[in-house]
């Protein structure tokens, strides 16, 4: 990391906008007196890309950052990272606990873009984005590039496993670190490969040569069973013809049988049934009875028809015993209907005088209370004084008792419209009453007229012509019934005749089919003049022509069995051929048996010749792989971080002593000299004796020119030892520590710091040295 400008307002000791660049220099120096601000350059530099200040101790305070007269403060860094540049962003602003960071970015200056490209937002995420690019987190970089004031020794004095931490990151260790656990991942799953490999081999154990070989031997026996089996197919072929003319001429003779046995004559046609001449005669006998019926209905229909109607007659009978009560009830609610409207006349009267009795009271009420008003004024009155209201001369004051009158009035007034709202409640009730009774009278004035209406044009005799009407309805229902009676036989007698004329239909079409069906046979010949002759004939000869086909079919199974005998010999043939093959000797399915065991023994063969050759590869890449987990199991051992790295990280440690040393040996005219035991630094003073002791027993002055070689070694040591992709330590800050050097070191310390700038190194100073 090269830092290229830095700019800053209201941070530390700078209150206004303050902007230092450092070009192409390679060694600078800010100098000025105590408190003006040299430490808070670097500091700038320091906090804006990791948001904290060494020198303030706790990481995560941020308010003393900012200039005691100023509310925030701003950092700006641009610098370069592996020939790319890069800006920072951290502005930080007072609150009431303190103050926090409200901006912080991290930005690409990519010239090709028209807007840099924001890396990362936010305090944290800014940090971590920057420790990301330089390699080093806030600890290592103010161990290595920024050596802040009285942190100076800090990476001499460390722990080892801090020094060793520091070292690794800087070196890019982790790089062996990623190649152990590759190499472990490697040997792992070149292992799980190979357990597949071999569980694949141990499924397939039963893939041998010596099975290859069966499975060519069964080849050829089914070769050589394929042509004798054909033969005896052929053979096979011939009697089964034989015997399936055989099976067709008996079934001619048993079909023929079996028509013959069909032959019946009907049990039906030998019996006393109903024959069409009589079902006929039956027939007219009935439909003569059906129309003497018909002749009754008619008259019967006549007759009722004069009686007259049932149901109306019945509805005018119900119409005039209603008109009888009616009339009654009507002379009744209008008697009652009448009373009630004179009740309703008298209440209002008395409402009428209750009302005028109310008003009187009210007004007599008025008057009174006026006169009690006005008998206020009367103990002011003085006879020969004038009136207060009149103004006329007082002569005689009044005796009387003006409130007792108003007491009296309202009593009245108050008996007044209490005895009026009663006699408007009775009002209201009476007229409510005769409302009600009139409604009553005019339904039933209303059912009268109905009940006249239904009795216009009635006769006057209605329960004499109603029992007549009945006796008619009834004589006609009597007719009717016997019409049903009737008229269902003559509906069975014409089903009879159909079913007696369709019987002999059948009877002559069914003998007509069993002749015809026996024709082939040569059955006699009906003359057609009866029925039951040619039946009785076309039967005995039936019998006759079975019994001489019985003996023929005897005949022609004894000839069967011969046939089946020669068939089963070359049966037995096949099974004894096809048995040590496993076939089924069935002689339909032989020849595809045959074809599908040979093409399945043949695959067979190609089948465990391809797997044999498989299991070959498989072991032979299992070997493979076995030698690859091998090799990558001894690697992931020896990157380990007791193995490669540890032997790397104290071979890069004793380099660094030695470079250290030789720099602290030019540094102290050779009094001192640097080494490590056990990751330990210790300081070997040359005047006594060599003496080792621990780098803690220096002085301050002895201090800083240790610490100095150690960190103008690190420098040198990370440039050369340090893979391709390490963090370059482009640049240097060393803050103050010169003050205890005398003048000769401090001019050995200054040619040291000038030969580390001119290695293409930033170098930069804090001091209040003059000389320096």
């Amino acid at each position: 990391m090269r830092p290229l400008v830095v700019q800053f307002e209201g941070f530390s000791t700078f209150r206004d906008a303050t902007e230092v660049s450092f070009g192409d220099s390679d060694l600078v120096a800010f100098v000025g007196s105590t408190g003006s601000g040299k430490s808070s350059i670097i500091d700038a530099i320091t906090f804006a890309l990791y948001g904290s200040v060494a020198r303030y101790g706790d990481a995560r305070l941020v308010a003393p950052v900012i200039n005691q007269s100023a509310n925030e403060a701003r950092v700006r860094l641009d610098f370069e990272v592996a020939g790319r540049s890069y800006v920072a962003v951290r502005i930080v602003r007072r609150t009431k606990t303190g103050a926090s960071t409200k901006e912080a970015r991290l930005e690409l200056l990519d010239p090709s873009e028209s807007e840099s490209p924001v890396l990362a937002t936010g305090a944290k995420e800014v940090t971590e984005a920057v420790e990301a690019l330089l390699g080093l987190d806030f600890t290592q970089f103010t161990r290595t590039v920024v050596l802040p004031q009285g942190d100076f020794a800090e990476f001499l004095k460390d722990d080892p496993a801090s020094r060793q931490k520091l070292l690794r990151r800087l070196l890019d260790l982790e790089v062996f670190s990623r190649m152990g656990v590759l190499a472990r991942d490697r040997a792992k799953e070149a292992g799980q490969k190979a357990e597949v490999l071999e569980s694949q081999i141990a499924r397939h154990e039963d893939i041998t040569p010596a099975v290859l070989t069966a499975a060519k031997k069964r080849v050829s026996a089914l070769v050589g069973f394929v042509g004798v089996a054909t033969d005896h197919l052929a053979a096979l072929a011939e009697v089964d013809e034989k015997l399936a003319a055989l099976r067709t001429e008996v079934g001619v003779i048993d079909s023929d049988i079996e028509l013959l046995g069909q032959v019946l004559v009907p049990d039906e046609l030998m019996g006393a049934g109903e024959t069409p001449a009589l079902a006929r005669t039956a027939l007219d006998e009935v439909r003569q009875a059906l129309t003497l019926v018909r002749s009754r209905q008619a008259d019967a229909e006549a007759e009722a028809h004069q009686a007259g109607d049932v149901r109306t007659l019945e509805a005018q009978l119900v119409a005039s015993q209603r008109l009888a009560v009616l009339a009654t009830d009507v002379a009744d609610v209008e008697a009652e209907h009448s009373a009630a409207v004179s009740a309703e006349a008298a209440a209002a009267d008395t409402v009428t005088a209750s009302l005028a009795q109310a008003e009187t009271a009210l007004e007599t009420l008025a008057r009174a209370r006026s006169g009690a008003d006005a008998a206020v004024w009367t103990s002011s009155l003085e006879p020969g004084e004038p009136c207060p209201v009149c103004r006329q001369t007082v002569t005689d004051l009044p005796d009387h008792d003006p409130s007792a009158e108003l007491r009296a009035a309202e009593a009245t007034a108050t008996a007044a419209d209490k005895e009026l709202k009663a006699n408007q409640k009775a009002l209201t009730e009476v007229t409510a009453a005769a409302a009600r009774l009139g409604a009553r009278l005019e339904e039933r004035r209303r059912e009268r007229q109905a009940a006249e209406a239904a009795l216009d044009g009635a006769p006057d005799n209605i329960e004499e012509r109603l029992t007549a009407a009945k006796a008619a309805a009834a004589g006609v229902a009597d007719v009717v019934a016997e019409l049903k009676t009737a008229e269902q036989a003559v509906v069975v007698a014409e089903r009879r005749l159909s079913e007696a004329e369709k019987a002999e239909r059948h009877l002559r079409t069914a003998f007509g089919q069993q002749r015809d069906a026996l024709a082939s046979l040569g059955p006699p010949v009906a003359d057609g003049r009866s029925l039951v002759d040619d039946w009785q004939a076309l039967a005995a000869w039936a019998t006759a022509a079975s019994e001489t086909r019985t003996k023929a079919r005897v005949e022609v199974a004894e000839r069967g069995k011969a046939t089946a005998a020669e068939k089963k010999t070359i049966m037995e043939a096949v099974d004894s051929l096809a048995a040590p093959l496993e076939l089924d000797p069935d002689p339909s399915q032989l020849t595809q048996t045959m074809a599908r065991a040979q093409a399945t023994a043949e695959a067979e063969v190609v089948r465990v010749s391809e797997r044999l050759e498989e299991i070959e590869l498989w072991r032979a890449e299992v070997t493979k792989l076995n030698e690859t987990k091998t090799v990558n199991e001894t690697l992931g051992r020896q990157l380990s971080a007791s193995g490669f790295e540890r032997w790397l990280l104290e071979e890069a440690l004793d380099d660094l002593v030695a470079r250290a040393s030789v720099r602290l040996r030019e540094l102290s005219s050779s009094q001192y000299s640097l080494a490590a035991e056990n990751g330990v630094f210790l300081i070997i003073d040359h005047n006594n004796a060599d003496e080792p002791r621990d780098v803690r027993t220096l002085s301050g002055g002895e201090t800083f020119l240790a610490s100095l070689s150690l960190a103008l070694a690190l420098a040198d040591s990370i440039a050369e030892l340090a893979p391709v992709d390490a963090p370059r330590l482009g640049s240097m800050f060393l803050d103050e520590g010169f003050g205890t050097l005398d003048g000769e070191t401090l001019d050995v310390v200054a040619s040291a710091i000038e030969e580390l700038s001119a290695s293409g190194r930033l170098v930069g100073i804090v001091t209040h040295i003059e000389a320096l």
